[in-house]
């Protein structure tokens, strides 16, 4: 729930989450085995005044798709997630600004999520991971896009790196300099971060990576 999400941010602000996750989810976290620390993030809305995200952001949007169920079992929802990922950059600053994220591959809602979030934050280009069967989702927006006559930087990432050393090197340096700003709302990323490498899942992560490749 809301109020849920926002117990979890204050927690997450005050550098408890590890606490949060062990009173609320039931789970152990060591700090002292991450890669990434909690105190390296930075929070442009903390102060509900007064945000931090400044006036003039050059964004870029990256795609991290899903694999479809197999044919043969359509019902079976794939364990890995969809991340589309906003991010925007000013004056050394990177800045998470916005993201979808769904359990699994729905052409028809992708595309929604897509166009949701470029007319928001107005992305100059998105980056599409496009290994395998992951290359359809680009010819299907660049379908759509000669339909609506709207047309967007698609530029296809073939990184044959694996997801661990990515993100890695996308982070490390940026968020400890006091470089990575994210929403203290933003708790599924911050939890994935502050766990990293043994987070369960890295598509929240590794889609941002992307973006921030795409940026620096």
């Amino acid at each position: 729930t809301a109020t849920l999400r926002k117990e979890k941010a204050d927690f997450i602000a005050t550098g408890r989450l590890a606490e949060w996750l062990r009173e609320f989810e039931c789970k152990i976290t060591d700090p002292s085995k991450a890669a990434f620390r909690r105190e390296w993030l930075r929070f442009y809305d903390e102060d509900p005044e007064k945000s931090l995200l400044p006036e003039k952001l050059v964004a870029i949007g990256s795609i991290d798709p899903a694999p479809p169920p197999p044919e043969n079992r359509p019902d079976r929802i794939t364990t890995d997630y969809e991340v589309l990922r906003v991010v925007g950059y000013s004056k050394g600053n990177v800045y998470l600004l916005d993201k979808a994220k769904h359990r699994w591959h729905l052409p028809e809602r992708t595309i929604s999520e897509f166009w949701r979030l470029n007319d928001r934050w107005h992305p100059f280009k998105w980056r599409v991971e496009t290994i395998a069967y992951q290359r359809s989702l680009v010819w299907l927006l660049r379908r759509t896009m000669d339909t609506l006559h709207r047309f967007i930087q698609l530029d296809e990432v073939m990184d044959r790196r694996k997801k661990e050393h990515r993100i890695m090197q996308a982070f490390h340096g940026l968020a400890s300099n006091g470089k990575l700003y994210v929403s203290r709302y933003d708790t599924e990323f911050i939890e994935d971060f502050c766990a990293f490498p043994d987070c369960e899942y890295f598509d929240d992560l590794d889609a941002s990576a992307m973006a921030v490749d795409g940026l620096l």
